[in-house]
């Protein structure tokens, strides 16, 4: 188990001022992108995604949404997010979009990963920790998940914001519990999301960060549910970092940031897609094959809402996937 005095080590610490990048890898990011990456945990990139594949996810969100009940012109009928979601996050259950898939397997999006993973953790290091091998850069999986897509919170829809929390087990990362007997799942260390709306001021529900943890590092938290850390009580939204984005614009953030989406949402509809990419390690190699069942029956992942694993199976048919989009999941080897 790691001692608690070294739990800073895993969440992510301002200005690591870290140079042992040297590019190999081309691709979209700037030399400026990663360094701001490197230096505070997180970087926007406009322009990563092309704008009609943007419309085009937002209008499927919406139509899903129709289909289950949810107008969103409608306030009366904002109830029935619970149809659609547990309503953590703003989190819906629409996972197999067709625009979505189309973002998922562009050469951009799995180059601009590439190009932060070669910058940090495709060797461990000591501000990179990575204790399950050495990969490419460029070799990565697509790991299929949801959405977003968060009423305003003034007219009670049953949705909430995520709280404060880090993806991870502070103590240990690479385990899922303090006592060191449970691995993770996969490996996300670079985690990503698309902006499909704006949300560019306080209290539109967008996302918030905090990277000066130097001095206010936790040294006693318990793991509440599943890979995550709860840190609302350490980290009061005051004192969060709000991270303006535009439609289009592209989030990678660090999983050691402790991170929420905003209690309020006064600004109108936010919608958000989530586009994790997982090294190419043993681990993700396993949940990737695992993954497979889903993208041939259009269920959704056992770990996520049981209520909901069936949801997109009526009419369901397989993605027919790019050569590039084939290796992020798994049907064909790198």
């Amino acid at each position: 188990m790691i001692a608690r005095a070294q739990i800073s080590r895993y969440i992510h610490p301002i200005g690591l001022q870290y140079r042992r990048y040297s590019s190999t890898v081309s691709g979209p990011l700037s030399r400026q992108h990663i360094d701001t990456f490197l230096d505070v945990g997180y970087v926007v990139v406009p322009g990563l995604i092309p704008p009609e594949l943007v419309t085009r996810h937002r209008e499927q969100v919406l139509q899903f949404a129709e289909k289950h009940g949810v107008r969103q012109d409608d306030p009366s009928t904002w109830k029935n997010f619970s149809n659609i979601g547990r309503g953590f996050g703003g989190m819906i259950e629409f996972m197999h979009g067709e625009a979505a898939n189309h973002i998922r397997q562009l050469d951009s999006l799995h180059l601009a990963y590439a190009q932060l993973f070669e910058a940090t953790y495709c060797e461990d290091d000591t501000q990179w920790p990575n204790r399950l091998g050495s990969f490419s850069p460029e070799r990565m999986y697509c790991f299929l998940n949801r959405c977003c897509y968060r009423a305003p919170s003034k007219d009670n829809a049953p949705q909430r914001d995520t709280g404060v929390h880090l993806d991870l087990n502070p103590y240990d990362p690479f385990q899922l519990n303090e006592a060191g007997t449970s691995q993770l799942m996969f490996w996300q260390p670079i985690q990503g999301m698309l902006a499909v709306t704006d949300s560019l001021q306080r209290g539109s529900g967008g996302f918030t960060d905090h990277t000066d943890v130097k001095q206010e590092a936790p040294k006693d938290l318990s793991l509440k549910r599943g890979n995550a850390t709860d840190l609302n009580d350490r980290f009061p939204p005051e004192k969060m970092e709000f991270v303006p984005l535009k439609e289009g614009d592209f989030l990678f953030w660090d999983w050691r940031l402790p991170h929420s989406s905003e209690a309020e949402n006064r600004e109108g509809f936010r919608q958000v897609l989530y586009v994790g990419h997982l090294p190419d390690v043993q681990l993700n190699r396993d949940f990737i094959e695992r993954q497979k069942t889903i993208l041939e029956t259009g269920r959704h992942h056992n770990f996520m809402s049981k209520k909901f694993i069936d949801i997109e199976v009526d009419g369901y048919k397989p993605f027919e996937w790019s050569p590039l989009g084939k290796n992020l999941m798994g049907l064909q080897p790198w």
